[in-house]
Formats: structure tokens, sequence, C-alpha cells
């Protein structure tokens, strides 16, 4: 079990060993993408990713990029990206400009993905973000969280409104949050060495 402060200070030593976060993003990118085609069969299938501006976001790009490969895939990024961090940005930056959409026919797409919020996140919702999830939780497609769910605090506690998806894909270890959601979690390395 790792709480948001303590992911935070691994990341900030594995740079410090010259492991970047750059690395780590693009490390939990092949991890989520992997598991997907795994569980899902995804090679074809239609697949929405919706992100904002943090680092999860920018996994989602990462995972946007990677899984083209395979699939069609669009990003319907509600964030602002003039708030993107370095490795956020540099990977939004990477996708083709069809990629992106606006206003997606959320009952287009067999996969919805979630990368808004990460362990940043506490408090509540915007009025946004609930209309979101809400016409998310409509949708028939199979729903996946990256690392944690949306509107749920990393280290848990109260939260007005969030994404319950069918699977989470969450990195290093374990938080406090996810485990009313243990049975549909599953853990991923994404290269934070063991003794750090």
């Amino acid at each position: 079990m790792i709480t948001a402060r303590h992911m935070r200070e691994l990341e900030k030593r594995c740079a410090e060993k010259g492991i970047p976060s750059s690395q780590l993003m693009e490390n939990a990118g092949h991890a989520v993408v992997g598991i997907l085609r795994q569980r899902f069969h995804i090679d074809g299938k239609k697949v929405l990713i919706c992100t904002y501006h943090g680092n999860n976001s920018g996994d989602g790009f990462v995972i946007a990029r990677l899984l083209s490969e395979f699939c069609p895939v669009h990003v319907h990024c509600v964030g602002d990206v003039s708030k993107m961090r370095e490795d956020t940005l540099s990977n939004f930056q990477k996708l083709p400009k069809e990629m992106l959409v606006a206003k997606p026919d959320i009952g287009h797409y067999d996969i919805l993905v979630d990368a808004m919020l990460g362990i940043g996140f506490t408090g509540d919702l915007s009025p946004q973000m609930r209309q979101l999830l809400s016409l998310w939780d409509s949708s028939f497609a199979v729903k996946v969280a990256v690392d944690i769910p949306t509107g749920i605090p990393a280290d848990g506690g109260p939260t007005n409104a969030f994404f319950d998806p069918d699977f989470i894909v969450t990195f290093h270890d374990m938080k406090p949050g996810l485990l009313p959601f243990q049975k549909k979690t599953v853990v991923v390395d994404i290269g934070i060495p063991q003794d750090i």
C-alpha cells in the first residue's frame, strides 16, 4: 500500500537516480496497453481516452499513441493545455490532430479509458467533471481507469462523485483509496526500483 505523498517521493528519488518522470510515464503507457490487449482483446476496437492536464493525462497520451498501432483511438481532452507540465505536454504534442475530438459520441466506442485525475486529486469534482462522468456511466462500453478513477482520492476520503470503472490499472502499488475496488484492480510495474 502506498500513499500519494510516498508515491511522489519515489518519483522524485527516481529522477535523482537518473530515471526521469518521462520514462516512468512511457513505462506506464506500455504497461496499460499490454494489459488492455491481454484482457480485452482490444485490437480493432474503438477506444476513447478522456484526459485533463496533469500527469495522469500524460500517461493517457502515451497510451493513446501506443494503442493507435492496434485500433482506432480518439482523445477527448477537457483540460487546459497551458497548464500541462513538460512531460505531459510533450506527449500531448506527439498525438496527431485527427486523434483529438472535442465532442465525442460516447455510444460510438467499445472501450472508455479514464486518464483525467490521478493521485493529486482531493476534494470534490467540478460540475463539468460530474456531468462528463454521468455521460460515461450511461455508456455500455468497457470502462477502464488509469492509476486511480477520477473522483477517488488516492489516500481515501469523501468525494461528491467518482468514475466507477469495470477495471483499474494502478501503478507500482495499491493506493488506500482503491481498497473498495481491489477485486477489479491490477497493479503494474512502471520501473520504480524496489530498493529506492
